[in-house]
């Protein structure tokens, strides 16, 4: 049975997929995420390659379907302006689909740091997009922050009742709780909800939260921001409740 690999652009994945191409002969392309009509092409084509065969009719049947909705919404994509957030690898393959669209991916944010996204996203943007920002790291973290900050006001102040969540951490952010809540109130926010994490996926090294720590960091913000305290993890919890912690 032939296998291949379809390993994400310079990453922890390509170091994975080089390691099994040389300990267990599984070769590997180095290929965007199959977002859009160009990474999916690509994707699509590398089996078509690899595998000898010919590319399905309903797979090509579902190409022509996407050409046309970008033929028939083009009025309604042409110009518009987008911002991106997301990680490097699904960055590139949704601006290389909007600049396809005719869109201006204006703010493009990661949170991950390194020139390789730099050096990978500007050939993707064809200089099509001048006044593009593309943020990374801390500045981008500091902007996303700035952003939802001033969102919240503006919705509170246009007199919207605003629930802020906040996922508890233990050894990162227990000591940022109070001071987000002392915030949270001077931009009139109306109730604060702290979830605990849920140790899975990348998560899986930490422990839960204990039910101690976190009734104690709700204590501590209450003085500045109602709380939500009887919801376990999903507001669905809650149901019903929510009028008792608006305080309506």
């Amino acid at each position: 049975m032939r296998r291949l690999q379809a390993a994400g652009w310079p990453s922890r994945r390509s170091a994975a997929a080089r390691l099994l191409d040389t300990k267990c002969k599984v070769p590997y392309e180095i290929l965007d995420l199959p977002i859009g009509l160009e990474a999916t092409d690509a994707f699509v084509d590398t089996l078509r390659r690899n595998f000898h065969t010919d590319v399905p009719d309903e797979i090509n049947g579902e190409r022509g379907r996407l050409l046309n909705m970008i033929s028939n919404m083009h009025q309604y994509t042409y110009n518009k302006c987008v911002a991106l957030w997301g990680d490097p690898d699904q960055l590139v393959a949704l601006t290389q689909f909007l600049v396809l669209l005719n869109m201006r991916p204006v703010y493009i944010v990661t949170g991950t740091l390194g020139n390789n996204f730099i050096d990978r996203i500007n050939p993707v943007l064809k200089g099509t997009v001048p006044e593009v920002k593309v943020l990374r790291g801390a500045e981008a973290a500091a902007c996303l922050r700035d952003n939802q900050l001033e969102g919240i006001r503006q919705a509170a102040t246009a007199g919207i009742r605003v629930k802020v969540n906040s996922v508890l951490i233990p050894g990162i952010n227990e000591a940022e709780m109070v001071p987000l809540a002392k915030t949270l109130k001077q931009l009139n926010v109306s109730v604060m909800n702290i979830m605990p994490l849920i140790p899975q996926a990348d998560f899986t090294c930490l422990q839960p939260v204990p039910e101690h720590l976190h009734r104690e960091i709700r204590e501590q913000c209450a003085p500045f921001m109602n709380q939500i305290s009887h919801c376990r993890q999903c507001l669905a919890d809650a149901c019903g409740l929510l009028e008792k912690a608006f305080k309506c």
